[in-house]
């Protein structure tokens, strides 16, 4: 049980461990505080890491999962689109924070968001041994497109 005094300082405790949860938790926490730049970047850091985790499952209906994330914290959304001047200083945390980060948990909890999960109980996931390749493919498009936005921005 964590107080609402602490309940930030608890969820920041809690980033480096790596549970996608605490990223949508965290932008959502920032949107009700109307806190722009931190709610970009933990709003871009849950998406990215969801799409890696969502490409994990052999259930490619799991791809809805950022959909049903976004419908369930549908206060993030409002404050990212009414401040976009926000979103490539909050990309440059956003590669910073994922390139570090060391824990990736077994992404069995996003492939639940699949029509097909419960058919596929015991083979939820691609073989382990892709996951690392896998999640890197999705991370460098990701990055691919950030840095290209950023590079834009710096000519104009």
């Amino acid at each position: 049980e964590v107080s609402k005094e602490n309940y930030s300082k608890y969820l920041l405790s809690k980033v480096y461990d790596g549970h996608i949860p605490v990223y949508w938790l965290l932008a959502s926490y920032f949107a009700t505080e109307k806190k722009e730049l931190e709610t970009h970047t933990w709003y871009y850091i849950a998406i990215i890491l969801t799409q890696q985790e969502v490409a994990l499952c052999n259930d490619k209906t799991a791809i809805r999962a950022s959909n049903e994330l976004n419908k369930q914290f549908n206060n993030i959304m409002p404050l990212v689109r009414s401040s976009p001047q926000h979103t490539l200083k909050a990309m440059n945390e956003v590669m910073f924070f994922i390139d570090n980060l060391k824990e990736k948990p077994n992404p069995n909890w996003i492939c639940y968001y699949g029509y097909n999960a419960n058919e596929l109980l015991n083979n939820l996931t691609i073989s382990k041994n892709l996951w690392k390749t896998k999640r890197d493919s999705i991370y460098k498009d990701y990055k691919k497109n950030i840095t290209n936005q950023i590079n834009k921005t710096k000519i104009n």
